[in-house]
Order: C-alpha cells, then sequence, then structure tokens
C-alpha cells in the first residue's frame, strides 16, 4: 500500500511544471581597451537569471564593473520590461559579468543586455553565431559606440559569424579644416565576418531571433483634445502679439525697423505652423515675437517704471508657482501640464532675479504669460494613473540623475572636454531634488540626459550626413510616441512637432528636440500603474506559484498522511504476529 502511494505522489510531482522556477540566459559582449597605445577588442560573457522576487536587480561583476556599467545595466532591464509592456515587480533579475579586462566599464554593452533581457522575459532563443555591441537609449533606440573596427575583428576571432553595430557609429572623425569627412559604420568591411547596421532593439531582435516585433513608425495620430487646447494656446499668444504691436508708439516703430520685421517674420511663420495645424511651432514662433515686441515696448520706460513692473510681476510668478506646487497631480498628462508650467514660471522668477532684471521684463512677462496659457493642460483629463507620491516622484528623480550623470561621463570618455556645462546642469538638478521639488527635477534630469545623447549623435556626424541624422531621429521619436497608444505624450508630441518645423533651417536644434522627443515620451517606463501596485499591496500569490505551492503541499499531507498510517498499519501488524506467537508459545507448554 505504501509502496503504490510512494509511486503515484512521485508520478505527480514530476508531472507538475517546475512552477515559479529560474529562467537563465546568456550572451557575448564585445569591449574594447587599450595596451602599449594600442586599442584592440576583446569579448565578456553577460549571464541573466530571472527567479520570482520583487523587482530586484543584482549586479555580479569579475573584474569589477564601474558604477556607469551597473546603471546602463539596470536602466537595460526596465527597457526591456517597457518594451514587452510587462510588469517586472514580481521578479529578480541577476546579471553576472565574467571578462578577462581589468574593468568592465562605459555603457556600450547596454543593448545586448537589454535585449538578453527581452529574450528571457519573452522566452524567445538568441542566435549563437551573432554578436552585438551599442548603447540603449530612450524608445529602445540603439545609440553609437567608440572601437567599432576592433570589436568586429574581436568578433571574428571568437567564432562569430555575424555581428550588429550601431548605425551612426563613426569609424575615423576626419579633420574638417583638412576637408577630410568622417568614416561611418556603413563603410565597415571585416574580412570573415557579417556587418549589419541596426538603430533599434526591434532591429537587433529579429537578426537575433528571426521574429519581427511590431512596428510603430507609422504616422501620428494626433488626439482631438491636445489639438484643441494647443490650437487655443497658439491663438492666445499670436493674437496677443497683435496687441502688444498696437500699444507701440509710431515712432519706436519707425526707430527699430529690423526689430520690428523680424517679429512681422515670425508672426507670418506662426501663421503658416496653424495652417498647418502644427499649433505648438506656432506657439513658440509667436512667443519669440511677443517677447521681442514687449521688451521695444518698455525699452522707452523709465527705470522707475521697470522696476514697478518687475515687481508686479515677481509676486504675480510666486503667486502661480504656490499654486502649481498644490497642484493635484493623478496621471501622466498631469505631470507633464505641471512641469512644462512650472519651468515657464520659474524661467520668469529667475529672469527677474538677475543683476539686469529690469532691462528683461519684457522677456519674464511673456514667459509668465505662456505659463498661464499651457496651464489650460492642467485640464487634458486623460492619461493613465500612475503611481505618483511622494516616494515614488523622489525615487524616479534619483533614477534620472543617475541616467544622466551616466551619458554625461560616457560624452566626456567620448569628446573630452564637451560635457562641463552639462555637469553644471545636473548639478542644478541635484540643488532642486534637496529642495523636493522632485516633478522638476525629473524634467531636468530628463532633458540634461537628452541633452547629453543630442551631442553624442551628432558631435561626429559631418555636414552632409545631418539631414539623414534628423530624419531617424524624427522616425524613432515617432515610434516611441505611438508606443504610447491612448496616454498621448503631451510634452513628447510638442517637442516633436517643433522638431519637424526646425529640421531645415535650425538643423542643430532639430536633433535636440528630436532628443527631447524621445525622452519625454518614454516617462511612462518609471511609473507603474496604479491598479498594479495596489494588487501588489495586497498580499496574493502568484496563480500558477499558488497551483503548485498547494498542490506540493496537498500531496506532502496525503504523503505524511500514507506514511504515519502505514507506520500506524505495521505497528498493528506487528502487534498482532506478537499476540499470534504468544499464544503458539503457550500451545507448545501446555
Amino acid at each position: 500500500m505504501i509502496r503504490a502511494i510512494t509511486i503515484t505522489i512521485i508520478l505527480l510531482l514530476l508531472s507538475i511544471p517546475a512552477f515559479g522556477a529560474a529562467s537563465e540566459g546568456h550572451i557575448t559582449l564585445l569591449t574594447v581597451g587599450e595596451r602599449n597605445n594600442e586599442t584592440f577588442g576583446g569579448t565578456a560573457d553577460l549571464f541573466l537569471e530571472i527567479r520570482p522576487g520583487s523587482g530586484r536587480i543584482f549586479i555580479d561583476s569579475f573584474p569589477i564593473s564601474r558604477m556607469d556599467t551597473q546603471i546602463s545595466t539596470r536602466y537595460a532591464k526596465d527597457i526591456a520590461c517597457n518594451f514587452l509592456d510587462k510588469d517586472c515587480t514580481d521578479k529578480d533579475f541577476f546579471y553576472t559579468i565574467r571578462t578577462g579586462s581589468t574593468v568592465v566599464g562605459g555603457p556600450s554593452a547596454g543593448a545586448a543586455t537589454t535585449l538578453l533581457t527581452i529574450s528571457l522575459l519573452d522566452n524567445k532563443r538568441l542566435d549563437r553565431n551573432t554578436v552585438m555591441t551599442g548603447t540603449i537609449n530612450s524608445g529602445g533606440i540603439i545609440g553609437p559606440v567608440a572601437g567599432i573596427e576592433e570589436k568586429a575583428i574581436a568578433a571574428r576571432e571568437a567564432g562569430f559569424n555575424k555581428v550588429l553595430i550601431p548605425k551612426w557609429s563613426v569609424i575615423e572623425r576626419g579633420d574638417p579644416e583638412q576637408n577630410e569627412t568622417a568614416k561611418y559604420a556603413d563603410s565597415l568591411e571585416v574580412e570573415g565576418i557579417e556587418i549589419i547596421l541596426v538603430s533599434t532593439i526591434e532591429e537587433a531582435l529579429y537578426e537575433f531571433t528571426g521574429v519581427e516585433y511590431e512596428d510603430y513608425q507609422y504616422e501620428i495620430s494626433i488626439p482631438e483634445r491636445y489639438q484643441e487646447i494647443m490650437g487655443g494656446i497658439a491663438s492666445d499668444l499670436c493674437t496677443r502679439y497683435d496687441e502688444i504691436i498696437t500699444g507701440i508708439p509710431e515712432e519706436v516703430l519707425s526707430e527699430n525697423e529690423r526689430i520690428i520685421n523680424e517679429t512681422r517674420d515670425a508672426r507670418e511663420n506662426a501663421e503658416q505652423a496653424i495652417g498647418r495645424n502644427d499649433y505648438y511651432s506656432a506657439a513658440s514662433f509667436c512667443f519669440t515675437a511677443n517677447t521681442a515686441a514687449r521688451n521695444l515696448e518698455y525699452r522707452n520706460l523709465s527705470e522707475e517704471e521697470r522696476e514697478a513692473i518687475a515687481e508686479r510681476l515677481m509676486q504675480e510668478t510666486l503667486s502661480e508657482i504656490t499654486s502649481i506646487n498644490n497642484e493635484e497631480i493623478n496621471t501622466l498628462s498631469d505631470l507633464e501640464a505641471v512641469i512644462v508650467v512650472k519651468e515657464r514660471l520659474l524661467e520668469a522668477q529667475n529672469t527677474l532675479q538677475e543683476p539686469n532684471a529690469i532691462d528683461r521684463v519684457g522677456y519674464a512677462e511673456e514667459r509668465l504669460y505662456s505659463a498661464k496659457a499651457w496651464s489650460r493642460f492642467l485640464d487634458y483629463g486623460a492619461g493613465k494613473e500612475v503611481v505618483l507620491d511622494e516616494n515614488h516622484l523622489s525615487s524616479v528623480c534619483t533614477t534620472k540623475i543617475a541616467e544622466a550623470e551616466e551619458r554625461i561621463n560616457y560624452l566626456d570618455l567620448m569628446f573630452p572636454g564637451t560635457a562641463e556645462d552639462y555637469r553644471e546642469d545636473l548639478r542644478d538638478t541635484r540643488v532642486i531634488k534637496q529642495a523636493e521639488d522632485y516633478p522638476f527635477c525629473i524634467f531636468r534630469a530628463t532633458r540634461v540626459k537628452a541633452d547629453a545623447n543630442a551631442v553624442l549623435s551628432a558631435t561626429a556626424v559631418s555636414r552632409e550626413k545631418i539631414s539623414e541624422l534628423i530624419d531617424d531621429k524624427l522616425r524613432l521619436s515617432r515610434a516611441q510616441i505611438n508606443r504610447q497608444g491612448e496616454n498621448f505624450p503631451i510634452l513628447g508630441y510638442s517637442y516633436y512637432d517643433y522638431a519637424m518645423s526646425l529640421q531645415e533651417n535650425r538643423p542643430e536644434l532639430a536633433i535636440v528636440f528630436s532628443e527631447y522627443a524621445t525622452e519625454f515620451s518614454n516617462l511612462d517606463m518609471y511609473f507603474p500603474p496604479k491598479e498594479a501596485v495596489e494588487r501588489f499591496e495586497i498580499p496574493t500569490l502568484d496563480p500558477q506559484f499558488s497551483f503548485g505551492f498547494f498542490l506540493g503541499m496537498t500531496l506532502g499531507i496525503l504523503l505524511t498522511a500514507a506514511i504515519i498510517t502505514g507506520i500506524a498499519s505495521n505497528k498493528k501488524k506487528a502487534g498482532k504476529k506478537k499476540r499470534a506467537m504468544k499464544k503458539r508459545k503457550a500451545k507448545r507448554k501446555r
């Protein structure tokens, strides 16, 4: 009986899947180092184990890794979960790096780390004959890295058939003064290995798995509510220009004909933008025109009159700041509205606190008016509800600062001497964090990170490649905006819209604003949906785990009961046998 029960239980246990079991994977990384003033490529091994847990990340690196590698690894994990739209708060991630180098550093393994994480979360097998290098950026964009030729050679020597490299990587920068053009990744050839250019994680996944993931590069569908509010802002700002010009004396207009013509050109550009339903650009053009016209109007006022205006504006600005600080934030749209209004208010305040404030009251007044106009988005009434309490906002602020610092460090490594201004901006952002203004901290840190990304991608690109680079960045920004679905990114789309209008006349700004568009369309990655956290706060077990746990517990009880029953049965039989023997002995004696 016991043997039959035991065999049955063992068979049942063997037929049960390993509920809650860990998944494991590996990918090869490409590295670059320097020895005796010569650059050489190499490889490293990245292992990942995903176990049931609570969203923690563990990194084991030997030799030790630099801090930017750790930040990049954490960011790669978040990008992977966001890419698959998976809630990873019920999993722990164990990353292990092994290499013969003395130090693992830099974010150039970010794309490979993201790809490995996605493959495990989505149960996809990676091609073992393919390897890649590249940074990972918002929206799954694969960014340029150094040493691609050395890495491609190292990949070939390690036995790989195919290497993926970022599209905008540079082999040689060239010297513009000597009319030398840069040499890009598309010209790289290494005998014995196939070289594939990639710019998105979707492209890399296809090369590694053969699976085509959804393409989000289609045209953007703009919500009517956004167009209604943004159109109203543009209309207000452009109507305001007409009112300012009307109030300026004719002699002042004639004495400043060049400035007036520039403002009228901006106003005309705004009209053209409105005709294209490009309302953000129209608002920007009219703000520029308003500021120049207002400064011209106030130039003829006495110092006492301008001081009085400055004092009035300061009181009004402080009142508006108090009001926006008390605004309730429930959705990502609320957060975006608060930070865009706050940005304009703080610019007005800082302008009024400058030593020459009375000479810039025109700009302060128009920035204040712009903030009030943008406050219409506080009633946007859309966007998913996410966790936006003080603790979570503080955590996101810290994360965004770390990401920005990692990008700045990489910028300094790639282009020494170009990062100091961004370090200063980041120091200011830390001051904002210390003041516990977490929404604005998130905004500033995101901007700094995007600025560094823009320099990283554009500094080494020659002039003839700029338009191609902008087209690529706008395409990737558009894809990231479309990923949001119904959670339309107010700031992300506004920056995209503006970048579109700048690409012909101000290409350098178009690159920056396309980076802003991508970064600010990715904020949802940092904020879990409120309902998910509410579910997490109630101690419940995963359905698969629960089934396995309770089945195992039941089988354990049955096994224990069977053993106890068997023991009791054996004891009973032993007792009967003992009594029978006693009876036989007694009969023999008689």
